[in-house]
């Protein structure tokens, strides 16, 4: 749930696309949200957290992530915001493979 929550609000928001109703506001939004855990929960919240993502960012004006503008409260550009939720996103992966392997699951690119 931390990485549907990750990609509905933090990783549109790092290219000014706006967050997920999905999530909630306020400040404990996120905890809630990642307090849910029921695997149908979990595995309906990736698709539709990862669809999301893409569909925000596809639709931005290419002209609107060009250049530097405030974004989280500070002047960047585009390319600096995107090494957050990258890099971020990424060690989840690993995680998540190292998780799914102790519980004997092989991930299906290893079969």
């Amino acid at each position: 749930m931390h990485v549907a929550d990750e990609l509905y609000t933090w990783a549109p928001g790092s290219y000014g696309g706006a967050p997920s109703s999905a999530v909630g506001t306020g400040p404990d939004a996120s905890q809630k949200f990642e307090s849910k855990g029921t695997k149908p929960e979990v595995l309906k919240h990736l698709k539709e957290s990862a669809e999301y993502f893409a569909r925000t960012v596809g639709a931005l004006d290419p002209a609107a992530i060009t250049g530097t503008k405030k974004i989280y409260g500070k002047d960047r550009t585009i390319l600096q915001t995107s090494f957050g939720p990258v890099g971020d996103l990424h060690e989840h992966l690993g995680q998540l493979i190292a998780y799914a392997r102790m519980n004997g699951v092989t991930p299906p690119w290893s079969k």
